[in-house]
């Protein structure tokens, strides 16, 4: 189980590494009206970039951070760290090149963060 929120123990996720460490950014970095994406692996498919990505949705932050109890296990993921996220599917297939491996990352390229803007904007809510 997971050790509760990051409100209540910062001194329990402060000062580490891997998963302890997105809690913080997750909770201390993420701003209202940020841009999110969700995406996965387009398989078998690369650019000369790298890896390409399917994008499933994107969104756009619209709540602080929470942590949920009932999010303890869905299918598998302990997911309990929230934000609440107003989310827009591609209104056709949509992939985007220079999006790095993994679960919570900031993107500092141009050309996928531009993709997600025009996702956003043209995507059915």
């Amino acid at each position: 189980g997971d050790p509760g929120s990051f409100l209540e123990r910062p001194e329990f996720y402060k000062g580490h590494h891997g998963w302890r460490a997105k809690v913080v950014a997750f909770a201390e970095q993420v701003r209202l009206d940020d841009i999110v994406v969700l995406k996965r692996p387009h398989r078998g498919k690369r650019s000369p970039h790298g890896e390409k990505w399917e994008v499933v949705a994107v969104g756009r932050v619209t709540g602080e951070y929470g942590w949920v109890k009932q999010f303890e296990d869905v299918e598998g993921w302990d997911i309990q760290h929230c934000r609440t996220v107003e989310w827009v599917q591609p209104s056709s297939p949509a992939y985007a090149d220079g999006l790095a491996r993994g679960t919570f990352r900031k993107v500092h390229k141009n050309e996928p963060r531009d993709k997600a803007l025009q996702l956003l904007d043209e995507g059915e809510r």
